[in-house]
């Protein structure tokens, strides 16, 4: 069962439970779609099995988090997960970037973000959902000093999330992947603290159910 974290206005913020993947898996793909390709392609299904599966994967160390409308529509997602240097990343999967952690010291503590979207149903609200799953998803990496999040991140998203002053830096070449082009980044502590200083008080404009 989804755990409520928060309400925003008529948006809740929930921690998803496994039984709920699948519907989180068609919700991304469906946003990848709408975004790149305007419209759902002949391979719809079999891209929402092979992103479970993978979720399914990761679920045990990870932390999804849901924005719903009132009639519990996923309006958007984000995903957190503390990557243990075994399972394969997409990253590495398909960047070319297999041997990239070998250069990590040990002691840093890994996070991978994944299945960040946000509808475009959600209108003039979409921005403030945008910056509250950020907020949330990357809280501890900000909180550490010795914690790094790792992304592939759509290009659009990227130039948004600089100007939102997120400081990424890349890791690698650019390349077509899920429909657009992306590229592998990583980011701090340092690098999160101007967005957090400016927006982490719509956190406390939130009304807290749960600590996450």
């Amino acid at each position: 069962m989804n755990r409520l974290i928060s309400t925003y206005g008529e948006y809740a913020i929930w921690q998803l439970s496994v039984r709920s993947l699948y519907q989180l898996a068609e919700f991304v793909v469906c946003q990848n779609h709408e975004h790149h390709t305007k419209r759902i392609g002949d391979n719809f299904q079999s891209e929402v099995l092979a992103v479970y599966k993978e979720e399914l994967r990761y679920y045990e160390r990870s932390q999804t988090l849901i924005a719903t409308t009132a009639d519990d529509q996923i309006i958007g997602s984000i995903r957190l997960m503390n990557w243990d240097r075994e399972q394969p990343l997409p990253m590495q999967t398909y960047f070319n970037l297999s041997s990239f952690e070998k250069a990590l010291p040990l002691s840093t503590n890994i996070w991978h973000i994944g299945r960040f979207a946000v509808s475009a149903k959600a209108g003039a609200s979409g921005l403030t959902l945008f910056k509250l799953l950020l907020l949330y998803a990357m809280r501890p990496v900000y909180e550490s000093d010795n914690d790094l999040a790792l992304a592939e991140c759509d290009n659009k998203l990227l130039r948004i999330m600089r100007l939102m002053g997120i400081q990424v830096q890349s890791i690698g070449e650019s390349m077509e992947y899920l429909g657009s082009e992306t590229t592998p980044v990583y980011a701090t502590r340092d690098g999160l603290t101007n967005f957090f200083s400016k927006n982490r008080w719509l956190m406390d404009r939130c009304t807290t159910v749960a600590i996450a």
